[in-house]
């Protein structure tokens, strides 16, 4: 697998430059800065180029599996017993006091210190961030904190659980039915049932302001990028969906074209040598980086798009 530093060396040797290969402990700053930072961004230009083409390259389509936590969960910190009714509580971050309506226990022991539990407070616009920690203001102060995981909008990059989506394939959205549940265990399962898409538009005059809560049916993302479900999830799920990754770069002199795979690197140096030899008026050295590159583009057109066929999508999970 070629790296940052082998892609721009080779691509300044096949253009004939003269100029010394780059090494790992002067990557980041080179000496001659200008000329090697040029084949720096060519290299680069070229990645981010290949990938911006097509949206159903199959090295920039990923699955995922993810937990959907109920609203409002918190994992439980160091208290022997569940929070009673009427306790306060106050955000670490966003200071913001609420107060608990509710507790359902979903596994664990409060006694053992591993209960997970949904807190259903009496503030149903939740005032908190993700995964932050909520202190115990009465009845005993300093002593119980918990950890919130969730509050019935998702984003699933944000919070970290696919740190390269870039967009969900609306269509693809399963629940597993078999295998995976709230113990998180991640397993994705053996069955699974469909979660339809429904436009923002729609969703505002039908489940936008629906208090059912059980296993999800539909969903819908809002404007800004979350995702909604409909029932809101009593439980912690598992739901697996396919996804166009985000476009990846490269910076540091080990990073290598992420999925890309290893055989059609050389691509990149080629798409460098053309930019070259544009650069320089250099036809010969133009051509032959040309050549080169129409060879590995027709083998990844070739080889690395989904076939078209009959039958359920590639992109369906399947």
């Amino acid at each position: 697998m070629a790296n940052y530093l082998t892609l721009v060396n080779n691509a300044i040797e096949e253009a004939g430059v003269d100029l010394d290969a780059l090494t790992s402990s002067n990557f980041a700053s080179p000496p001659n800065q200008k000329m090697y930072e040029r084949f720096k961004k060519w290299v680069n230009d070229a990645w981010k180029e290949i990938q911006i083409e097509r949206d159903n390259w199959e090295f920039s389509t990923g699955r995922a599996t993810v937990y959907l936590y109920p609203a409002i969960y918190v994992e439980e910190g160091d208290r022997a017993t569940a929070p009673p009714a009427a306790s306060t509580y106050t955000t670490e971050d966003t200071d913001v006091t609420i107060t608990v309506a509710s507790t359902e226990l979903h596994s664990g022991a409060w006694a053992d210190g591993d209960a997970k539990a949904t807190i259903y407070f009496l503030t149903d616009a939740a005032p908190y961030k993700l995964n932050e920690m909520v202190d115990e203001i009465t009845p005993t102060p300093a002593v119980d904190k918990f950890r919130v995981k969730g509050f019935g909008t998702y984003n699933f990059l944000t919070d970290g659980q696919v740190t390269d989506l870039e967009e969900i394939h609306k269509q693809t959205l399963y629940l597993q039915t078999t295998g995976g549940s709230s113990d998180q265990t991640n397993d994705a399962g053996t069955g699974r049932t469909p979660i339809h898409f429904v436009p923002y538009s729609n969703w505002l005059t039908t489940a936008a302001n629906s208090d059912a809560r059980g296993a999800p049916v539909l969903f819908t993302e809002t404007p800004d990028g979350r995702l909604e479900f409909y029932p809101r999830p009593d439980k912690i799920y598992n739901v697996t969906f396919t996804y166009s990754k985000s476009i990846g770069t490269m910076t540091a002199y080990s990073d290598t074209p992420t999925d890309l795979p290893s055989k059609y690197h050389d691509i990149l140096y080629w798409s460098a040598v053309m930019k070259y030899g544009l650069y320089d008026r250099q036809q010969a050295v133009y051509a032959n980086g040309k050549k080169h590159y129409d060879l590995y583009k027709g083998l990844i057109n070739r080889n690395l798009l989904p076939e078209i066929g009959w039958g359920p999508s590639r992109y369906d999970g399947e």
